[in-house]
Protein backbone atom coordinates (compact mmCIF):
# COMPACT_ATOMS: atom_id res chain seq x y z
CA UNK A 1 0.00 0.00 0.00
CA UNK A 2 1.24 3.46 -0.88
CA UNK A 3 0.00 6.71 0.51
CA UNK A 4 1.06 10.34 0.53
CA UNK A 5 2.61 11.12 3.87
CA UNK A 6 3.47 14.79 3.56
CA UNK A 7 0.63 17.19 2.90
CA UNK A 8 1.26 19.41 5.90
CA UNK A 9 3.89 21.47 7.66
CA UNK A 10 5.02 21.65 11.23
CA UNK A 11 5.61 17.93 11.64
CA UNK A 12 6.98 17.21 15.12
CA UNK A 13 9.32 14.32 15.73
CA UNK A 14 10.71 13.13 19.05
CA UNK A 15 14.36 12.14 19.25
CA UNK A 16 15.64 10.47 22.41
CA UNK A 17 12.54 11.71 24.16
CA UNK A 18 13.94 15.20 24.55
CA UNK A 19 14.70 16.92 21.26
CA UNK A 20 11.95 18.11 18.96
CA UNK A 21 12.56 18.65 15.28
CA UNK A 22 10.08 21.03 13.69
CA UNK A 23 10.02 20.83 9.94
CA UNK A 24 8.45 22.93 7.23
CA UNK A 25 7.76 20.40 4.52
CA UNK A 26 6.50 20.63 0.98
CA UNK A 27 5.42 17.83 -1.32
CA UNK A 28 6.50 14.34 -0.38
CA UNK A 29 9.17 12.17 1.13
CA UNK A 30 10.38 8.66 0.58
CA UNK A 31 9.48 6.16 3.25
CA UNK A 32 10.74 2.63 3.76
CA UNK A 33 8.52 0.47 5.92
CA UNK A 34 8.16 -3.14 6.86
CA UNK A 35 6.52 -5.30 4.23
CA UNK A 36 3.28 -5.39 6.17
CA UNK A 37 3.18 -1.66 6.85
CA UNK A 38 4.25 0.25 3.76
CA UNK A 39 3.92 4.00 3.86
CA UNK A 40 5.78 5.69 1.05
CA UNK A 41 5.61 8.13 -1.81
CA UNK A 42 7.82 8.53 -4.82
CA UNK A 43 9.08 12.08 -5.00
CA UNK A 44 10.24 15.15 -3.18
CA UNK A 45 10.62 18.48 -4.92
CA UNK A 46 12.33 20.68 -2.40
CA UNK A 47 14.90 20.15 0.31
CA UNK A 48 13.54 19.88 3.82
CA UNK A 49 14.34 22.75 6.11
CA UNK A 50 14.76 21.99 9.78
CA UNK A 51 15.65 23.66 13.02
CA UNK A 52 16.38 21.79 16.21
CA UNK A 53 14.61 23.20 19.26
CA UNK A 54 16.04 22.64 22.72
CA UNK A 55 14.84 24.47 25.79
CA UNK A 56 12.89 26.88 23.65
CA UNK A 57 15.87 28.06 21.60
CA UNK A 58 16.24 27.50 17.87
CA UNK A 59 19.58 26.11 16.70
CA UNK A 60 20.72 26.29 13.10
CA UNK A 61 21.37 22.95 11.42
CA UNK A 62 24.44 23.51 9.25
CA UNK A 63 25.15 21.72 6.03
CA UNK A 64 28.40 19.75 5.75
CA UNK A 65 29.20 22.11 2.87
CA UNK A 66 28.78 25.17 5.10
CA UNK A 67 30.43 23.66 8.16
CA UNK A 68 34.02 24.88 8.29
CA UNK A 69 35.16 23.22 11.48
CA UNK A 70 34.89 19.43 11.59
CA UNK A 71 34.54 18.10 15.11
CA UNK A 72 35.15 14.71 16.65
CA UNK A 73 32.51 12.56 18.26
CA UNK A 74 34.31 12.18 21.57
CA UNK A 75 33.82 8.41 21.50
CA UNK A 76 35.24 5.45 19.61
CA UNK A 77 36.50 6.59 16.18
CA UNK A 78 35.08 5.53 12.87
CA UNK A 79 37.35 2.88 11.34
CA UNK A 80 38.06 5.26 8.46
CA UNK A 81 39.05 8.23 10.59
CA UNK A 82 38.20 9.89 13.88
CA UNK A 83 36.30 12.77 12.30
CA UNK A 84 32.70 12.09 11.43
CA UNK A 85 30.57 13.99 8.96
CA UNK A 86 29.04 16.97 10.82
CA UNK A 87 25.53 16.10 9.66
CA UNK A 88 25.92 12.68 11.29
CA UNK A 89 27.89 13.50 14.44
CA UNK A 90 25.15 14.42 16.92
CA UNK A 91 24.96 13.61 20.61
CA UNK A 92 21.35 12.46 20.33
CA UNK A 93 22.34 9.73 17.85
CA UNK A 94 23.86 6.53 19.25
CA UNK A 95 27.55 6.30 18.47
CA UNK A 96 27.19 3.00 16.63
CA UNK A 97 24.61 4.56 14.30
CA UNK A 98 26.85 7.55 13.63
CA UNK A 99 29.70 5.21 12.77
CA UNK A 100 27.56 3.01 10.50
CA UNK A 101 26.36 6.01 8.52
CA UNK A 102 29.75 7.69 8.37
CA UNK A 103 31.26 4.45 7.11
CA UNK A 104 28.77 4.18 4.26
CA UNK A 105 29.04 7.85 3.33
CA UNK A 106 32.79 7.55 2.83
CA UNK A 107 32.18 4.90 0.18
CA UNK A 108 29.99 7.27 -1.84
CA UNK A 109 31.07 10.09 -4.15
CA UNK A 110 32.13 13.00 -1.96
CA UNK A 111 30.03 15.46 -3.94
CA UNK A 112 26.93 13.43 -3.03
CA UNK A 113 27.88 12.90 0.62
CA UNK A 114 28.05 16.67 1.01
CA UNK A 115 24.38 16.90 0.05
CA UNK A 116 23.35 15.27 3.32
CA UNK A 117 22.56 18.35 5.38
CA UNK A 118 20.09 16.94 7.92
CA UNK A 119 20.28 13.46 9.46
CA UNK A 120 18.12 12.21 12.32
CA UNK A 121 17.59 8.87 14.05
CA UNK A 122 14.35 8.21 15.92
CA UNK A 123 14.41 5.98 18.99
CA UNK A 124 10.68 6.11 19.64
CA UNK A 125 8.37 4.04 17.41
CA UNK A 126 8.21 6.09 14.21
CA UNK A 127 5.94 3.71 12.29
CA UNK A 128 8.15 3.96 9.21
CA UNK A 129 11.70 2.72 9.08
CA UNK A 130 13.12 5.45 6.88
CA UNK A 131 12.46 8.73 5.14
CA UNK A 132 14.68 10.44 2.62
CA UNK A 133 14.76 13.47 0.38
CA UNK A 134 17.23 15.69 -1.47
CA UNK A 135 19.18 16.73 1.62
CA UNK A 136 17.56 14.97 4.59
CA UNK A 137 17.39 11.41 5.90
CA UNK A 138 15.49 10.15 8.96
CA UNK A 139 15.88 6.54 10.11
CA UNK A 140 14.46 4.39 12.87
CA UNK A 141 17.05 3.39 15.44
CA UNK A 142 14.98 0.39 16.54
CA UNK A 143 16.09 -1.96 13.76
CA UNK A 144 19.17 -4.20 13.68
CA UNK A 145 22.52 -2.71 12.68
CA UNK A 146 22.43 -4.70 9.45
CA UNK A 147 19.01 -3.35 8.50
CA UNK A 148 19.92 0.17 9.66
CA UNK A 149 22.85 0.21 7.26
CA UNK A 150 20.73 -1.11 4.39
CA UNK A 151 18.05 1.50 5.08
CA UNK A 152 20.64 4.25 5.00
CA UNK A 153 21.99 3.04 1.66
CA UNK A 154 18.43 3.02 0.28
CA UNK A 155 17.64 6.52 1.54
CA UNK A 156 21.02 7.82 0.44
CA UNK A 157 20.09 6.47 -2.99
CA UNK A 158 17.16 8.89 -3.04
CA UNK A 159 19.41 11.75 -1.98
CA UNK A 160 21.94 10.82 -4.66
CA UNK A 161 19.28 10.43 -7.33
CA UNK A 162 17.40 13.68 -6.78
CA UNK A 163 19.73 15.85 -4.73
CA UNK A 164 23.17 15.12 -6.15
CA UNK A 165 22.67 13.91 -9.72
CA UNK A 166 20.91 16.76 -11.48
CA UNK A 167 20.80 18.28 -14.93
CA UNK A 168 20.15 21.73 -16.35
CA UNK A 169 17.38 23.24 -18.40
CA UNK A 170 19.58 23.95 -21.41
CA UNK A 171 19.95 20.21 -22.02
CA UNK A 172 16.25 19.80 -22.76
CA UNK A 173 13.21 18.06 -21.29
CA UNK A 174 12.51 14.37 -20.72
CA UNK A 175 9.36 12.31 -20.03
CA UNK A 176 10.52 12.08 -16.42
CA UNK A 177 9.28 14.36 -13.65
CA UNK A 178 9.49 14.55 -9.89
CA UNK A 179 5.86 15.56 -9.43
CA UNK A 180 5.73 18.81 -11.44
CA UNK A 181 9.49 19.31 -11.42
CA UNK A 182 11.15 18.49 -14.72
CA UNK A 183 14.11 16.11 -14.75
CA UNK A 184 16.49 17.42 -17.42
CA UNK A 185 18.06 15.41 -20.19
CA UNK A 186 21.67 15.56 -18.93
CA UNK A 187 20.72 14.29 -15.46
CA UNK A 188 22.71 11.02 -15.12
CA UNK A 189 19.66 9.30 -13.61
CA UNK A 190 17.74 9.62 -16.89
CA UNK A 191 19.77 6.85 -18.50
CA UNK A 192 18.91 4.62 -15.52
CA UNK A 193 15.18 5.45 -15.62
CA UNK A 194 14.96 4.75 -19.34
CA UNK A 195 15.89 1.10 -18.86
CA UNK A 196 12.49 0.20 -17.40
CA UNK A 197 10.35 3.35 -17.36
CA UNK A 198 8.44 5.43 -19.90
CA UNK A 199 7.72 8.01 -17.22
CA UNK A 200 7.92 8.14 -13.42
CA UNK A 201 5.20 5.55 -12.89
CA UNK A 202 4.73 3.73 -16.21
CA UNK A 203 6.77 0.68 -17.15
CA UNK A 204 8.18 0.33 -20.63
CA UNK A 205 6.27 -2.13 -22.79
CA UNK A 206 7.32 -5.71 -22.15
CA UNK A 207 8.75 -5.04 -18.69
CA UNK A 208 8.58 -8.05 -16.36
CA UNK A 209 8.80 -8.36 -12.54
CA UNK A 210 12.19 -10.04 -12.97
CA UNK A 211 13.54 -6.79 -14.49
CA UNK A 212 13.69 -5.26 -11.00
CA UNK A 213 15.95 -6.18 -8.11
CA UNK A 214 12.94 -6.29 -5.78
CA UNK A 215 9.18 -6.07 -5.83
CA UNK A 216 9.28 -2.63 -4.29
CA UNK A 217 11.65 -1.41 -6.99
CA UNK A 218 8.85 -1.87 -9.52
CA UNK A 219 6.62 0.74 -7.80
CA UNK A 220 8.21 3.70 -9.61
CA UNK A 221 11.50 4.82 -11.08
CA UNK A 222 12.68 6.51 -7.87
CA UNK A 223 12.29 3.36 -5.80
CA UNK A 224 13.83 1.37 -8.64
CA UNK A 225 16.96 3.51 -8.27
CA UNK A 226 17.09 3.35 -4.46
CA UNK A 227 16.45 -0.39 -4.28
CA UNK A 228 18.94 -1.07 -7.05
CA UNK A 229 21.77 0.87 -5.40
CA UNK A 230 21.08 -1.00 -2.14
CA UNK A 231 21.27 -4.29 -4.01
CA UNK A 232 24.44 -3.19 -5.80
CA UNK A 233 26.25 -2.10 -2.63
CA UNK A 234 25.19 -4.97 -0.35
CA UNK A 235 24.32 -7.85 -2.70
CA UNK A 236 26.56 -7.34 -5.71
CA UNK A 237 27.17 -11.05 -6.26
CA UNK A 238 23.46 -11.79 -6.52
CA UNK A 239 22.99 -8.74 -8.74
CA UNK A 240 25.74 -9.94 -11.09
CA UNK A 241 24.28 -13.45 -11.29
CA UNK A 242 20.82 -12.12 -12.10
CA UNK A 243 22.30 -9.70 -14.64
CA UNK A 244 23.64 -12.64 -16.67
CA UNK A 245 20.06 -13.84 -17.13
CA UNK A 246 18.21 -10.54 -17.58
CA UNK A 247 19.07 -7.71 -20.01
CA UNK A 248 17.33 -4.99 -17.97
CA UNK A 249 19.23 -5.93 -14.81
CA UNK A 250 22.43 -6.15 -16.85
CA UNK A 251 21.89 -2.57 -18.01
CA UNK A 252 21.23 -1.40 -14.44
CA UNK A 253 24.28 -3.24 -13.10
CA UNK A 254 26.41 -1.65 -15.83
CA UNK A 255 24.96 1.78 -15.00
CA UNK A 256 26.22 1.54 -11.41
CA UNK A 257 29.62 0.29 -12.54
CA UNK A 258 29.95 3.26 -14.88
CA UNK A 259 28.53 5.92 -12.58
CA UNK A 260 29.87 4.65 -9.24
CA UNK A 261 33.21 3.16 -10.30
CA UNK A 262 34.90 3.81 -6.95
CA UNK A 263 32.30 2.08 -4.79
CA UNK A 264 34.24 -1.01 -3.83
CA UNK A 265 32.77 -4.39 -2.96
CA UNK A 266 32.10 -3.96 0.75
CA UNK A 267 29.67 -6.76 1.60
CA UNK A 268 29.06 -10.43 0.96
CA UNK A 269 25.48 -11.25 0.13
CA UNK A 270 23.67 -14.09 1.84
CA UNK A 271 20.75 -13.64 -0.56
CA UNK A 272 21.54 -16.23 -3.17
CA UNK A 273 19.44 -15.94 -6.32
CA UNK A 274 16.88 -18.76 -6.50
CA UNK A 275 14.56 -17.33 -9.15
CA UNK A 276 12.23 -15.64 -6.67
CA UNK A 277 12.27 -11.82 -6.73
CA UNK A 278 12.58 -10.50 -3.14
CA UNK A 279 10.18 -7.79 -2.03
CA UNK A 280 12.52 -5.46 -0.13
CA UNK A 281 16.29 -5.27 -0.61
CA UNK A 282 16.79 -3.67 2.83
CA UNK A 283 15.56 -6.89 4.48
CA UNK A 284 18.03 -9.20 2.77
CA UNK A 285 20.89 -10.68 4.80
CA UNK A 286 24.51 -9.79 4.09
CA UNK A 287 27.91 -9.68 5.79
CA UNK A 288 29.47 -6.22 6.00
CA UNK A 289 33.21 -6.40 5.37
CA UNK A 290 34.79 -3.30 3.77
CA UNK A 291 38.37 -3.80 2.51
CA UNK A 292 39.82 -1.25 4.94
CA UNK A 293 38.35 -2.72 8.11
CA UNK A 294 41.15 -5.18 8.95
CA UNK A 295 43.84 -2.56 8.35
CA UNK A 296 41.99 0.01 10.45
CA UNK A 297 41.49 -2.44 13.29
CA UNK A 298 45.20 -3.23 13.27
CA UNK A 299 46.05 0.47 13.39
CA UNK A 300 43.64 0.97 16.27
CA UNK A 301 45.26 -1.89 18.22
CA UNK A 302 48.70 -0.38 17.64
CA UNK A 303 47.52 2.97 19.01
CA UNK A 304 46.05 1.29 22.07
CA UNK A 305 49.27 -0.71 22.58
CA UNK A 306 51.46 2.40 22.47
CA UNK A 307 49.10 4.20 24.86
CA UNK A 308 49.42 1.38 27.42
CA UNK A 309 53.22 1.39 27.08
CA UNK A 310 53.44 5.04 28.11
Amino acid sequence: MREKILLFSGLILILNGSVNIVMSLSNHVFAVDSISQLSRDASIQQAWTASVLTEGESLVVKSPIEEEQIHTSGGEPSFYQTRLYPAVDKDNIDLKHRQIVDEVMRLMPERCAKHLQNFYVRYDDPGTRGLGGKTTIILSGLVSDEEFRALFVHEFGHLMDLGCMTGDQESGTTPYKDNAEQIWRNDPSVSFYSISWRDAKTHREGTQPEDFVSGYASWDMFEDFAESITYYVLHREAFAVRATENSALAAKYLWFQQNLPRVARVARSNAHWDGSVPWDSTKLSYEWDPPGRAIAQEQKMRVQFHQTKR
